[in-house]
Protein backbone atom coordinates (compact mmCIF):
# COMPACT_ATOMS: atom_id res chain seq x y z
CA UNK A 1 0.00 0.00 0.00
CA UNK A 2 1.13 3.56 -0.64
CA UNK A 3 3.37 4.70 2.15
CA UNK A 4 2.51 1.65 4.28
CA UNK A 5 6.11 1.57 5.46
CA UNK A 6 5.90 5.28 6.19
CA UNK A 7 2.83 5.00 8.45
CA UNK A 8 5.10 3.87 11.26
CA UNK A 9 7.43 6.78 10.48
CA UNK A 10 5.24 9.91 10.47
CA UNK A 11 8.30 12.21 10.50
CA UNK A 12 9.35 10.91 7.05
CA UNK A 13 5.79 11.32 5.73
CA UNK A 14 5.54 14.82 7.19
CA UNK A 15 8.90 15.84 5.73
CA UNK A 16 8.06 14.45 2.28
CA UNK A 17 4.65 16.08 2.09
CA UNK A 18 5.90 19.36 3.57
CA UNK A 19 8.58 19.52 0.87
CA UNK A 20 6.00 18.81 -1.84
CA UNK A 21 3.69 21.52 -0.48
CA UNK A 22 6.55 24.03 -0.29
CA UNK A 23 7.56 23.34 -3.90
CA UNK A 24 3.96 23.62 -5.10
CA UNK A 25 3.36 26.86 -3.21
CA UNK A 26 6.60 28.40 -4.43
CA UNK A 27 5.70 27.56 -8.02
CA UNK A 28 2.34 29.36 -7.73
CA UNK A 29 3.31 32.31 -5.58
CA UNK A 30 3.33 35.79 -7.10
CA UNK A 31 6.70 36.69 -8.61
CA UNK A 32 9.14 39.36 -7.58
CA UNK A 33 7.79 42.77 -8.44
CA UNK A 34 4.16 41.61 -8.22
CA UNK A 35 1.74 43.84 -6.33
CA UNK A 36 1.63 43.03 -2.61
CA UNK A 37 -1.34 41.06 -1.37
CA UNK A 38 -2.73 39.71 1.86
CA UNK A 39 -3.63 36.04 1.85
CA UNK A 40 -5.67 34.17 4.43
CA UNK A 41 -5.15 30.43 4.78
CA UNK A 42 -8.51 28.65 4.49
CA UNK A 43 -7.18 25.09 4.85
CA UNK A 44 -3.74 23.50 5.02
CA UNK A 45 -2.44 20.05 5.83
CA UNK A 46 -1.58 16.58 4.66
CA UNK A 47 -2.42 12.98 5.42
CA UNK A 48 -2.72 9.39 4.31
CA UNK A 49 -5.80 7.18 4.39
CA UNK A 50 -7.46 3.96 3.25
CA UNK A 51 -4.71 1.65 4.55
CA UNK A 52 -2.01 3.85 3.02
CA UNK A 53 -3.36 3.64 -0.53
CA UNK A 54 -4.00 7.39 -0.80
CA UNK A 55 -2.14 10.54 0.20
CA UNK A 56 -3.42 14.11 0.02
CA UNK A 57 -1.75 17.41 0.81
CA UNK A 58 -2.21 21.08 0.08
CA UNK A 59 -3.10 24.61 1.05
CA UNK A 60 -5.89 26.90 -0.09
CA UNK A 61 -5.68 30.70 0.33
CA UNK A 62 -8.08 33.61 -0.09
CA UNK A 63 -6.42 36.64 -1.66
CA UNK A 64 -8.12 39.59 0.03
CA UNK A 65 -6.75 42.13 -2.47
CA UNK A 66 -8.15 40.44 -5.57
CA UNK A 67 -10.97 38.61 -3.72
CA UNK A 68 -9.90 35.34 -5.30
CA UNK A 69 -8.78 31.89 -4.28
CA UNK A 70 -5.49 30.23 -5.03
CA UNK A 71 -3.60 27.25 -3.78
CA UNK A 72 -2.29 23.81 -4.56
CA UNK A 73 -3.56 20.36 -3.67
CA UNK A 74 -2.00 17.03 -4.55
CA UNK A 75 -3.45 13.53 -4.41
CA UNK A 76 -1.45 10.33 -4.85
CA UNK A 77 -2.80 6.80 -5.33
CA UNK A 78 -0.68 3.66 -5.49
CA UNK A 79 0.78 0.62 -3.79
CA UNK A 80 4.36 0.26 -2.61
CA UNK A 81 4.54 -3.22 -4.15
CA UNK A 82 3.70 -1.86 -7.61
CA UNK A 83 5.60 0.71 -9.68
CA UNK A 84 2.38 2.39 -10.86
CA UNK A 85 1.24 5.63 -9.21
CA UNK A 86 -1.33 8.24 -10.15
CA UNK A 87 -0.38 11.77 -9.08
CA UNK A 88 -2.88 14.61 -9.47
CA UNK A 89 -1.87 18.25 -9.00
CA UNK A 90 -4.75 20.68 -8.55
CA UNK A 91 -3.91 24.38 -8.78
CA UNK A 92 -6.53 26.04 -10.96
CA UNK A 93 -10.10 27.36 -10.72
CA UNK A 94 -10.73 26.97 -6.97
CA UNK A 95 -14.39 27.47 -6.05
CA UNK A 96 -15.76 27.31 -2.49
CA UNK A 97 -18.83 25.10 -2.12
CA UNK A 98 -21.43 25.02 0.66
CA UNK A 99 -19.79 23.31 3.66
CA UNK A 100 -21.57 21.11 6.20
CA UNK A 101 -23.51 23.12 8.80
CA UNK A 102 -21.81 24.18 12.06
CA UNK A 103 -20.50 23.04 14.50
CA UNK A 104 -18.50 20.99 11.97
CA UNK A 105 -15.19 22.72 11.20
CA UNK A 106 -14.99 21.85 7.51
CA UNK A 107 -14.39 23.20 4.03
CA UNK A 108 -15.72 22.07 0.64
CA UNK A 109 -14.21 23.25 -2.61
CA UNK A 110 -13.89 22.34 -6.26
CA UNK A 111 -10.71 22.67 -8.27
CA UNK A 112 -9.13 21.53 -11.51
CA UNK A 113 -5.68 20.37 -12.47
CA UNK A 114 -3.83 17.54 -14.17
CA UNK A 115 -3.11 13.93 -13.31
CA UNK A 116 -0.01 12.03 -14.36
CA UNK A 117 0.08 8.28 -14.91
CA UNK A 118 2.45 6.08 -16.92
CA UNK A 119 3.96 9.07 -18.74
CA UNK A 120 0.55 10.45 -19.79
CA UNK A 121 -1.33 13.44 -18.41
CA UNK A 122 -5.01 14.31 -18.40
CA UNK A 123 -7.28 17.04 -17.00
CA UNK A 124 -9.11 16.33 -13.76
CA UNK A 125 -11.80 18.22 -11.84
CA UNK A 126 -12.46 17.23 -8.24
CA UNK A 127 -14.48 18.26 -5.21
CA UNK A 128 -12.75 18.07 -1.83
CA UNK A 129 -14.44 17.87 1.58
CA UNK A 130 -12.05 18.23 4.52
CA UNK A 131 -13.30 18.01 8.10
CA UNK A 132 -10.95 19.25 10.83
CA UNK A 133 -11.75 17.39 14.05
CA UNK A 134 -8.96 19.10 15.96
CA UNK A 135 -5.98 17.23 17.34
CA UNK A 136 -6.36 13.69 18.58
CA UNK A 137 -9.47 11.56 18.37
CA UNK A 138 -11.44 11.39 16.18
CA UNK A 139 -9.00 12.01 13.31
CA UNK A 140 -9.70 14.48 10.52
CA UNK A 141 -11.58 13.15 7.48
CA UNK A 142 -11.06 13.72 3.76
CA UNK A 143 -13.32 12.92 0.80
CA UNK A 144 -12.35 13.60 -2.83
CA UNK A 145 -14.90 13.07 -5.62
CA UNK A 146 -14.33 13.51 -9.34
CA UNK A 147 -16.82 15.34 -11.51
CA UNK A 148 -18.57 13.16 -14.06
CA UNK A 149 -16.48 12.63 -17.17
CA UNK A 150 -13.13 13.25 -15.48
CA UNK A 151 -10.48 10.81 -14.32
CA UNK A 152 -8.11 11.08 -11.39
CA UNK A 153 -7.88 9.98 -7.77
CA UNK A 154 -11.30 9.57 -6.21
CA UNK A 155 -10.64 9.11 -2.50
CA UNK A 156 -13.41 7.45 -0.50
CA UNK A 157 -14.38 9.57 2.49
CA UNK A 158 -12.74 8.41 5.65
CA UNK A 159 -10.49 9.21 8.57
CA UNK A 160 -6.80 10.04 8.18
CA UNK A 161 -4.45 7.32 9.39
CA UNK A 162 -1.61 9.83 9.70
CA UNK A 163 -1.37 13.58 9.20
CA UNK A 164 -3.52 16.57 10.08
CA UNK A 165 -5.54 19.33 8.40
CA UNK A 166 -6.33 22.78 9.79
CA UNK A 167 -9.48 24.52 8.57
Amino acid sequence: MLMRSIVGRPRRLTTTLALAITLLLYAGAPGVGAAPFVATVLVTGHGILDRGEFAVSGTLFRDSKADGLWGHFMTVKGNLGEPKYVVCLYDDEFVLLVPPPPPVNAIRFQTSGYCYEDGASYKSVAQFLIVDNGSGTPPDTVDVNLLMGYQGNSIPGGPLEAGDFHV
